[in-house]
């Protein structure tokens, strides 16, 4: 059985002189922030940070594409940060 080669790592819209989607990983493991900035840096800009309440003050100087919150943080879980971001961030408005 032969496989096909895997298509490079370069994000569409980078290659058509547009930036990247922005990523915005929370996890309070660092290896696990690690883990995902290095898989996942080909693809996106990726910022990490470790506790909903950081991913909060970063919302508050700049939006991002895509947020990936782990579930099980200490204080706030991934889903209650994911539920403020719905509520506090820009959308756009409907043309």
């Amino acid at each position: 059985m032969e496989f096909a080669p895997a298509p490079p790592a370069v994000d569409d819209r980078h290659e058509e002189g547009q930036s990247p989607c922005s990523l915005l990983v929370v996890d309070d493991e660092p290896a696990i922030l690690d883990t995902l900035s290095r898989l996942l840096g080909s693809h996106f800009e990726v910022l990490t940070v470790s506790s909903a309440d950081e991913a909060q003050e970063v919302f508050g100087h700049r939006s991002f594409d895509l947020v990936l919150a782990d579930q099980r943080m200490p204080g706030r879980c991934g889903a209650e940060l994911l539920e403020w971001v719905r509520l506090h961030s820009p959308r756009p408005s409907a043309s």
